[in-house]
C-alpha cells in the first residue's frame, strides 16, 4: 500500500521506489513558481513588524538577494539560522478566471507564513511536508501577482529562540541546513471538482488494484460529475487494460469513493523487472474537464512470513545501504536527475536492493 501524494518515507526500498514516489503529471492547468526568487536574511527578526511582506516595502530593502528556488538558503548564506523573507513575481493566465486555484508548496523548512498580493494567505509548521492554500479570491488572472513568504528555519548551532523554535527542537541535523523553500512551488487551476488524494493498493492474489479517491467539491450544492478511470500498461506502449466510467453525485466538501480494478495477466514489479502501470483519472462536469490526475504504480506485494521477507510470494534477502543525502551543489537536492539515477544505479551494481536515506525525506 502507498499514497500517491507527497508523503515521502524516511526509509526507501529500491524495489518499491518506482511506485511509491509517483508524481502527478504536469499539464496546462499547472503553473510552476520555481525559478528566481528574492530573499532577505532577517538577522534581527524585524521584518514582520516592519511589514517586509508588503511588496512596496520589500522593494525598498537594500539587503535583498536572488536565490534560484527551490534551494537551501545556505547556498548563499552559510550556517544561517533564523528568519528570511522571500518574494516572487509571476503572471497568471487570463483563462484561469473563475477557476479554483490552489497554491502548493512541496516543502518549506520550518515555519512558513504566506502572503499573496499583500493579503494574508496562511501559516504552516513542518519542514518536510507539503501544504497548500486555496487562493482564487486573491489571484489576479491576466496580471502580475506577488507572493511573499516568511520562513523560520531550524535552530541547530545557535543558542537562540525564534518564534518558539529553540535549538534542536525541529527534525533537522547538521551537515547542510535545509532552510527555506527547498522543494518546488506551483499553482494548480481546476474546475469546482478536483482530485485531492488517491490511494492505490495492489493485490497480487487476485490481480486487482483498489483505488480510493478523495474528491473535493468546492461548489455550494450537490454536483453530478462524470469520472473516467483508465489503467494503462506502461511496459506495453500504454495499452489500456481496464476502464471505469461512472456518474457521481458529489455533495459539497470532501467525497470518498473506492473502486476495485481487475488487471488481467498482471506483470509484477521487481528489481529485475520494474514493470509499471499508469492510473489516469478524469473528472468532467457538463462535458468539460474539471480536473485530471495520473501516476504510475507497480503491482507488487512485500510481506514478512516466518521472519523472512517475501516479494510477490518469493523470498528476498534485503541488503541495505545508507545514503547521507548531501550533494556538492544542491546540498539537500541532487544537482540533476542524472546524479539521482547514478546514486541508485551504483547501489544496485554494488549488490544492494534497499536505500536508507537520512536527514530528510528524499527529493522525488
Amino acid at each position: 500500500m502507498y499514497r500517491i501524494s507527497k508523503l515521502y518515507g524516511l526509509f526507501t526500498l529500491l524495489f518499491i521506489a518506482c511506485s511509491a514516489f509517483a508524481q502527478q503529471i504536469t499539464d496546462n492547468r499547472k503553473l510552476t513558481l520555481d525559478g528566481t526568487w528574492e530573499i532577505i536574511f532577517d538577522h534581527k527578526n524585524e521584518g514582520r513588524e516592519s511589514l517586509w511582506f508588503n511588496d512596496s516595502i520589500f522593494e525598498k530593502q537594500p539587503s535583498k538577494q536572488q536565490l534560484n528556488a527551490p534551494a537551501c538558503w545556505e547556498l548563499i548564506e552559510q550556517d544561517y539560522e533564523g528568519v528570511t523573507f522571500y518574494r516572487h513575481k509571476f503572471e497568471v493566465p487570463a483563462t484561469w478566471e473563475g477557476k479554483v486555484i490552489r497554491l502548493q508548496f512541496d516543502a518549506v523548512n520550518y515555519l512558513s507564513e504566506v502572503w499573496l498580493n499583500d493579503a494574508v494567505v496562511g501559516y504552516h509548521e513542518g519542514g518536510f511536508t507539503p501544504f497548500e492554500f486555496r487562493v482564487d479570491e486573491l489571484i489576479k488572472p491576466g496580471k502580475t501577482n506577488v507572493i511573499s513568504l516568511r520562513a523560520v528555519g531550524p535552530i541547530i548551532l545557535s543558542n537562540k529562540e525564534v518564534d518558539g523554535v529553540k535549538p534542536l527542537e525541529t527534525p533537522q541535523w547538521r551537515g547542510g541546513i535545509t532552510g527555506g523553500i527547498w522543494q518546488s512551488v506551483r499553482l494548480v487551476a481546476t474546475g469546482d471538482v478536483y482530485v485531492s488524494n488517491v490511494f492505490i493498493e495492489p493485490k497480487i492474489s487476485d490481480n486487482t488494484a483498489s483505488l480510493t479517491l478523495k474528491l473535493d467539491n468546492s461548489a455550494v450544492r450537490k454536483t453530478n460529475t462524470d469520472i473516467e478511470i483508465n489503467i494503462l500498461d506502461v511496459g506495453d506502449h500504454l495499452k489500456s487494460v481496464a476502464k471505469i466510467r461512472e456518474t457521481l453525485a458529489l455533495h459539497p466538501g470532501e467525497n470518498e469513493h473506492r473502486w476495485i480494478v481487475e488487471i488481467p495477466e498482471a506483470v509484477y514489479w521487481s528489481p529485475d523487472n520494474p514493470h509499471l502501470y499508469r492510473a489516469e483519472v478524469n473528472l468532467l462536469n457538463g462535458g468539460m474537464v474539471s480536473d485530471k490526475w495520473e501516476a504510475n504504480f507497480g503491482m507488487r506485494e512485500l510481506t514478512i512470513k516466518d521472519k523472512h521477507f517475501y516479494l510477490n510470494g518469493n523470498p528476498i534477502y534485503i541488503k541495505a545501504t545508507f545514503f547521507e543525502g548531501l550533494y556538492p551543489n544542491g546540498i539537500a537536492m541532487p544537482d540533476n536527475e542524472d546524479m539521482a539515477r547514478k546514486e541508485i544505479r551504483l547501489a544496485k551494481e554494488a549488490g544492494f536492493n534497499m536505500i536508507r536515506p537520512w536527514r530528510r525525506p528524499p527529493a522525488p
